[in-house]
C-alpha cells in the first residue's frame, strides 16, 4: 500500500513536472525576488447586500517578503440601483503586501488603495482595503475591511463591508 502511494505521487509529480516543495530553496513565493502576480476572488459583505469581486495584481517581490504592485478588478453587485438590476465597478489600485515568514505557511498583511469607476451609474470614487491573511504556498486566504466611496450625477454612496478573498499567486 505504501509503495502504491509513493508511486502515485511520483507519477503525478512527473506528469505535471512539479518540483517537490521540500526540494525548493524558497518555500514562500514572496521570498523569491522578481515579478509576481495573483488572481483573487471573493465577496464583500455589508449590512445591505453582497458584492462579488475579481481582481488581478502584478508587481515586484523584493525577496524579503515585501511585494509592491498594482492591479485592476471587477466588482459586481446584484442590487436594483438607478434603474439597473446589477451594478458594475472597475477598481484600479496600488498594493503593498508583507509576508512574515519564508515558510510553506506564512501570515501576511496587505493594503490595496486606489480609485474606481462605477460603470453602471457613471460615477468615480476611491477604495481602501486593508487585510490580513495567510499564504499557503501559492495560495492565499485573506479577510479585511473594504471601504469605498463614489459620486455620480445624483449623489454619492459608500459601501463599507468585510472582504474575504482567496487568491492564487504566480
Amino acid at each position: 500500500m505504501k509503495k502504491s502511494i509513493i508511486l502515485a505521487v511520483m507519477l503525478l509529480a512527473f506528469m505535471f513536472n512539479v518540483t517537490p516543495i521540500s526540494a525548493q530553496t524558497h518555500k514562500s513565493p514572496m521570498y523569491e525576488k522578481g515579478y509576481k502576480a495573483d488572481v483573487q476572488i471573493g465577496p464583500v459583505i455589508d449590512s445591505d447586500y453582497t458584492l462579488y469581486t475579481l481582481s488581478t495584481s502584478h508587481g515586484y517581490s523584493f525577496g524579503n517578503g515585501l511585494y509592491i504592485g498594482g492591479g485592476i478588478g471587477l466588482h459586481i453587485t446584484p442590487v436594483d440601483m438607478g434603474g439597473h438590476k446589477t451594478r458594475y465597478q472597475v477598481p484600479v489600485f496600488a498594493e503593498i503586501k508583507y509576508s512574515f515568514l519564508n515558510r510553506l505557511v506564512s501570515p501576511f498583511v496587505d493594503l490595496k488603495a486606489g480609485g474606481f469607476y462605477d460603470y453602471t451609474l457613471g460615477g468615480a470614487g476611491y477604495m481602501i482595503r486593508p487585510s490580513i491573511g495567510v499564504d499557503i504556498w501559492r495560495f492565499s486566504v485573506s479577510a479585511g475591511w473594504d471601504h469605498n466611496r463614489f459620486r455620480w450625477q445624483n449623489g454619492g454612496l459608500g459601501n463599507p463591508g468585510w472582504h474575504v478573498g482567496v487568491s492564487y499567486n504566480f
